[in-house]
């Protein structure tokens, strides 16, 4: 499929948060403002109504020039999901509408840690559930209505550390799998560095 967007002057599309539906994130720095729109037949549909700050980790946008890749970033043909900025505590998935830009519903993340979405699967929005400083992270499942998360996958405590220290990092949940591997390497001959780990029940 494929669509063309004439961007209004002043406005630079920064990321593309999904292809299909298309939901691109853009800002303008001359007003000090952003917005996170639906494209269809290359016309913007429907812009995000939010106060919140969305927090999809799309690695250092200084360094990387391509517009796909963030991570937390999932949307299906009604909803687009983000989790917020965790400023303290906890953050939250917020389910948004693509049809009004309003939001729908939000879920969070349980005790005190981060969560980002991850894919749709089986009608449900799964999401990766950060490790913290005594537990490894979770994959668990959301209902498309909202609800409590279901734990799908626990990972353990003795591999948290490790887990914390993917600073750039890609994340996949694949057949009851788990992956997490880095993204970006020091470059320091003497640095012993964890590429990857992989769980499974």
């Amino acid at each position: 499929m494929k669509s063309n967007l004439a961007v209004a002057k002043g406005w630079r599309v920064e990321k593309v948060y999904s292809m299909d539906p298309l939901v691109i994130y853009s800002t303008n720095k001359d007003k000090d403002a952003w917005n996170i729109s639906r494209v269809e037949n290359g016309k913007i549909t429907t812009q995000v109504e939010s106060e919140v700050s969305f927090s999809p980790q799309c690695g250092w946008s200084v360094m990387s020039r391509s517009l796909r890749g963030c991570v937390g970033a999932v949307a299906d043909d009604s909803t687009l999901y983000l989790p917020t900025e965790a400023k303290s505590g906890s953050n939250e998935v917020v389910a948004t509408s693509l049809t009004t830009g309003k939001k729908k519903w939000s879920v969070q993340a349980p005790e005190g840690r981060s969560m980002l979405p991850l894919k749709m699967e089986g009608g449900k929005l799964l999401a990766y559930v950060e490790a913290s400083y005594s537990k490894g992270g979770e994959i668990v499942s959301i209902p498309t209505s909202g609800g409590e998360p279901t734990t799908l996958l626990k990972l353990p405590q003795g591999t948290a550390a490790i887990e914390r220290g993917f600073y750039s990092r890609a994340v996949d949940y694949v057949d009851g799998r788990f992956y997490i591997s880095t993204t970006r390497l020091n470059g320091k001959d003497d640095a012993a560095e964890k590429l990857m780990l992989a769980y499974a029940k």
